[in-house]
């Protein structure tokens, strides 16, 4: 078993590092209002290699996602996202994103592989750009004259000395601005040792880090000896297995249950906004089981 030092984590998980594609979202915004089909694909096009090659913020390595743990964001473009985390072994994560522009689905699944007392990492992809511009050209490829290079997209800001190396969107979906009201209980907002290593304390995210594991490997025990299968919330398998240059990958599709969620916290007979800061991470599927 290896167990990773939390010096060497940013305090971000996996599922939150889903949603920071939603920062370059404008470019989708401006596909669908484009009414030139060129532009419009060229605005699409640009959105697609973000997807595949995003500038990596941060420097450290990530929280993996506990089995049934989510993300949410809202009050970003109109934009909903939901993301959770569909299977352990191997690690899976589905999300979706959505606006009243358009609707995105993502399904990730990660492959690594430890060499005896080392762990190699091999980025797969194309080297991006910090901008990139289009011009009219005809159909030999030459610009069309009077015609000049117009930018679509450029790399986001990341503010001067920041320590972890965010840009503001990354901080802002690190932070509570983003999240719902009413928090869903299982959000990689409130994992305690995410939160530790943000305000510096390493001892004590170091302990929040080992529990949340040992109480992981407690439900695994339980629900192989139980015969359970774990089921996402958020997200159901669908038939059919996609082959990738990399990897085969099974596809989750969003089941829709999540306006059904919202409509119940609606509804409710609550007061007022509920205390983030009081509620307790749990992604769990049983009781406390961190002793057995």
């Amino acid at each position: 078993m290896v167990t990773l030092p939390v010096i060497i984590f940013e305090p971000m998980a996996m599922l939150q590092k889903m949603a920071e594609l939603m920062e370059y979202s404008y470019l989708l915004d401006l596909a669908d209002k484009c009414e030139d089909p060129y532009l419009r694909l060229c605005k699409f096009d640009d959105f697609d290699p973000i997807l595949c090659n995003m500038p990596t913020n941060g420097h450290g390595s990530l929280f993996n996602p506990i089995l049934g743990e989510t993300y949410e964001m809202v009050k970003h473009g109109g934009i909903t996202f939901i993301s959770e985390l569909v299977s352990h072994h191997p690690p899976m994560s589905a999300g979706l994103a959505e606006n009243e522009h358009f609707t995105y689905d993502i399904t990730s699944k990660l492959k690594t592989k430890f060499l005896g007392n080392s762990l190699e990492v091999y980025p797969v992809g194309r080297k991006w750009n910090e901008s990139t511009s289009y011009q009219p050209c005809d159909t030999e490829g030459e610009p069309h004259q009077g015609t000049e290079l117009k930018e679509v997209w450029h790399v986001a800001v990341t503010p001067e000395n920041d320590k972890f190396q965010y840009t503001y969107f990354a901080h802002k979906i690190n932070s509570f601005d983003t999240a719902p009201k009413n928090l869903l209980a299982s959000d990689s907002h409130l994992r305690p040792d995410r939160f530790a290593v943000e305000r510096g304390d390493l001892s004590k995210a170091g302990a929040e880090k080992s529990s949340l594991e040992e109480r992981q490997r407690a439900e695994k025990r339980t629900r192989k000896a139980s015969g359970h299968q774990f089921t996402p919330r958020w997200f159901d398998l669908i038939d059919g297995v996609t082959v990738t240059p990399w990897v085969d990958l099974e596809i989750y599709s969003y089941n829709g249950k999540y306006p059904e969620h919202w409509a119940t916290v609606d509804s409710s007979d609550s007061n007022g906004e509920l205390d983030i800061m009081s509620i307790e991470f749990n992604p769990w599927q049983y009781g406390n089981l961190s002793n057995k």
